[in-house]
């Protein structure tokens, strides 16, 4: 009896002893984590910004790449369609002038019907 006795005393002495100790530790746990929850939002917004800003950055250069693509694309278009049509060749287009007939209207430096090749060339 005297050994539960005992036991039992240590084992109160023990609880007491532990109790104080988790409350002395609660408060700085709290206040740890508000330190840490203080930073957290402290940093947060500047991390964002870095990372929002980075992503704005690759997207415009991937924006530039693409338009470069298709400029050249358009380019590439407008040779293909020159060559296609004659455009360019001096004696392709003297003959559908001849062939259409334009010379009644479209004089080289006078007005007549049509404005002069002159004036059509400006």
């Amino acid at each position: 009896m005297k050994k539960y006795l005992l036991l039992s005393g240590l084992l109160f002495g023990l609880i007491a002893c532990e109790q104080p100790k988790q409350e002395a530790q609660a408060p700085k746990t709290e206040e740890v984590a508000k330190q840490a929850e203080q930073k957290a939002q402290e940093t947060k917004p500047e991390g964002l910004k870095e990372q929002v800003t980075q992503k704005v950055e690759e997207a415009k250069q991937k924006a530039q790449e693409v338009k470069e693509k298709v400029e050249k694309k358009v380019e590439e278009a407008k040779e293909a369609v020159a060559k296609a049509t004659g455009a360019g060749d001096p004696n392709k287009g003297k003959a559908i002038f001849q062939q259409k007939g334009c010379g009644s209207c479209h004089q080289p430096t006078a007005d007549t019907v049509g404005p002069s090749l002159k004036k059509i060339a400006q």
